[in-house]
C-alpha cells in the first residue's frame, strides 16, 4: 500500500470548546464530572495556581482530532482496525491555535507499530510551533481490509 498524503487540521482551542468537551466527558464518565466553572480546565485562577498559563484542554480533546482525521481518510477500516499511541508533552491552553499533522514520515517509535501495519507519525503543535503531543497511528497494511 502506498503512503497516504499528509493529513492536517488546524483549530483554536476555545474555552467554550473545553467546557463543552468537559460536559461530554461528565456525561460519559460520571466519576470525572466536576462542578462547571471549577478546576484547571475552566477556572483561570485555578490553572495559574498550579503553574499553567491558563485553563487547559483535556488531552483527549486534541487526541480526538487525530481520530477524526483518520476516520475521514480511512473510514470503516480505521474504526475497525486503527490504533493510536500519543504522548502528551505540553498542555494546550484556552486560546491556543493547534495544528495536528499526520504523515508518512518515519515513525519516531517504530516499536509501537506491529509488523504488517501501516504506521504514520502524529505531531501536534501550538501557535508557537511547540510540539505539544507526538506519537503514531497505525492500521492494517492490507488494502483488502478497506
Amino acid at each position: 500500500m502506498s503512503a497516504p498524503e499528509a493529513l492536517t487540521t488546524k483549530f483554536q482551542m476555545s474555552q467554550q470548546a473545553i467546557d463543552a468537551f468537559g460536559a461530554l466527558i461528565g456525561k460519559r464518565a460520571p466519576l470525572l464530572k466536576r462542578k462547571p466553572g471549577t478546576g484547571h480546565h475552566s477556572d483561570p485562577k485555578a490553572a495559574k495556581s498550579i503553574g499553567l498559563r491558563g485553563p487547559v484542554a483535556y488531552s483527549l480533546h486534541y487526541y480526538a482530532h487525530v481520530a477524526h482525521l483518520m476516520t475521514e481518510r480511512f473510514g470503516q477500516r480505521w474504526l475497525q482496525d486503527g490504533e493510536i499511541a500519543v504522548s502528551f508533552i505540553k498542555p494546550v491552553c484556552a486560546g491556543d491555535d493547534v495544528v495536528v499533522k499526520i504523515d508518512a514520515r518515519p515513525v519516531q517509535r517504530p516499536d509501537q507499530i506491529a509488523d504488517g501495519r501501516l504506521g504514520l507519525q502524529v505531531d501536534i503543535f501550538n501557535q508557537l510551533g511547540e510540539l505539544v503531543a507526538t506519537g503514531s497511528v497505525s492500521l492494517s497494511d492490507d488494502a483488502s481490509s478497506s
